[in-house]
């Protein structure tokens, strides 16, 4: 969450100038937004229903929903990120289409102004379309931008040993207060713990200098500053002038609320024209930072997967996280309430008196059914002559549904890749803290089976369906199995973690190199 230090830049005029050209490339703010539904959209097709979708623009970044199809009333509960950027528009705007197999029909149009939009909250939009019908909702959340990070300056700043104190009791490890068998410090730990699940811990970052970068201007310098991003949460350096070897000395400080978040730490040159242009980058998992360890860095390329250009790119870093294990997050739409409390009777009635047998005896009665209506109306082998040919599509409209079938096969096969990828990454305690909840999980749901019958389990998984909308109207449904296998990472983001050695900066840590080399020849 995007904040600076009011005094630092009091200090530097020249400064406060540069960072403000250097937002029109480095986005500002996050824009979180979950497309709930939409509610009476202007019917389409001939059959009095539409394919409804959404398109969202801002500045130049656009995102367009999946389509739903053959109704009015489409639910989509689709989240999504947008960057916003200070000199951009901050006008959001949205359209629906209805999908068509030819060009698609332009449904109405809003646009909401981000600017009147109280900063990091959740906003429940209903808005109502123009040049069309209906509305749809929408939830809207701006980070980024709020105080809780800090940037201080290493040359003037003198650590409190009792804001330590306080930060460790207020992220204190339950686990470690269960072995000093400590009642009251027990006590105040749950009592943090499930006031405030999201927040989960503190980081600390200082950032002392860089070196071997490479020569981004024609007289073999280059004008680097470091950012610093950690999800929505976005920081930056003062930009060092002429170097390859900037000292920054800054000490930045961010809110933790996933401890599986991945902290990105990336060096760009600054251009005479406003632009900038990439250094080196390296992705270090929360999980993995080993607290006071000073260390350097090797930079890596935009994928993250080799060395960065330049003679050794490497920074220096200092890292400290502090954090709560135990703080962790983490007809069913009531349209008729007739109808929904009807099925959700019948539901729990099948539940109950339901066997096994009972399932083939069901298919077996549907294969009964068209039976006897074919039967009755001699329709046998025969189908509708009065149905309407279809209309032909054109070449490009060909080449562009097997482009959308193709693309969409693609993410699917990929998504299960990275799923399988998640699983083995799991058994094989890649990240040793998620493979321990999930032991914990396995060994939960294995107590819950023995004890509880499938039956009565599926019975409560089927009134909590019913009841969300009711109690939670407006929340995204979640899969806690794949939200945690979604915080393992995959082999690709394995690859990108690694760390490459960084090349030696003093003579005594060459020679100890060279010492290990000869041992191992």
């Amino acid at each position: 969450m995007y904040s600076v230090n009011p005094h630092y830049f009091q200090r530097n005029t020249k400064l406060c100038d540069v960072n403000r050209r250097l937002k029109s490339q480095i986005w500002s703010s996050v824009v979180t937004i979950v497309l709930v539904e939409g509610k009476n959209l202007l019917p389409m097709d001939i059959d009095g229903f539409s394919d409804p979708y959404a398109k969202f623009r801002l500045g130049n970044e656009k995102y367009k929903s999946k389509v739903i199809y053959k109704t009015l009333n489409p639910s989509w509960l689709e989240q999504f990120d947008l960057h916003l950027y200070d000199d951009q528009s901050q006008d959001l705007e949205v359209t629906i289409w209805d999908k068509d197999r030819s060009k698609d029909d332009f449904m109405g149009r809003c646009s909401i102004d981000l600017t009147k939009l109280e900063r990091e909250k959740t906003h429940r939009i209903w808005q109502e379309l123009e040049e069309g019908a209906g509305s749809i909702f929408l939830l809207l959340t701006i980070s980024g931008t709020t105080a809780s990070e800090t940037i201080s300056d290493l040359t003037t700043y003198e650590e409190n040993p009792r804001e330590r104190t306080n930060l460790e009791k207020r992220y204190s490890d339950i686990l470690l207060l269960l072995s000093n068998i400590h009642l009251l410090r027990l006590l105040q730990g749950l009592i943090h713990t499930f006031t405030n699940l999201r927040d989960v811990g503190h980081l600390t970052v200082k950032v002392f200098r860089a070196q071997g970068l490479a020569a981004a201007d024609l007289g073999g310098k280059s004008d680097p500053f470091c950012v610093l991003e950690l999800v929505n949460a976005r920081l930056q350096t003062q930009t060092e002038y002429k170097t390859l070897t900037p000292f920054w000395q800054k000490i930045f400080t961010f809110n933790v609320k996933d401890i599986n978040s991945v902290l990105e730490v990336t060096v760009y040159d600054e251009d005479r024209d406003h632009k900038v242009e990439f250094l080196g980058k390296v992705a270090i998992p929360l999980l993995r930072i080993r607290n006071g360890e000073k260390k350097w860095y090797a930079l890596k390329d935009k994928k993250l997967h080799i060395r960065a250009k330049g003679n050794c790119p490497q920074i220096l870093l200092e890292m400290t996280v502090i954090w709560n294990p135990v703080g962790l997050q983490g007809c069913f739409e009531w349209e008729s309430t007739a109808r929904s409390v009807v099925s959700l009777v019948l539901f729990i009635v099948i539940c109950y008196y339901f066997e096994p047998y009972m399932l083939p005896i069901a298919l077996l009665l549907i294969f009964l059914k068209h039976y006897m209506v074919m039967s009755l109306m001699g329709t046998w082998g025969t189908h509708d002559e009065d149905e309407e040919p279809e209309e032909k599509k054109t070449l490009k409209e060909r080449l562009q549904a097997i482009q959308e079938v193709t693309q969409s096969v693609q993410n699917s096969i990929g998504y299960i890749a990275t799923l399988g990828e998640a699983i083995k990454n799991t058994f094989n305690f890649t990240v040793p803290y998620l493979s321990v909840l999930a032991i914990i999980m396995l060994a939960s749901t294995a107590v819950v089976l023995y004890l509880i019958s499938v039956r009565y389990l599926i019975m409560a998984w089927g009134v909590n369906k019913f009841a969300r909308k009711l109690i939670r109207p407006h929340t995204v449904p979640n899969n806690e199995v794949l939200d945690l296998l979604s915080r393992v990472p995959d082999d690709e983001e394995l690859l990108a973690y690694r760390e490459l050695k960084s090349h030696p900066t003093t003579e005594t840590e060459r020679r100890r190199d060279q010492k290990k080399k000869h041992k191992v020849s």
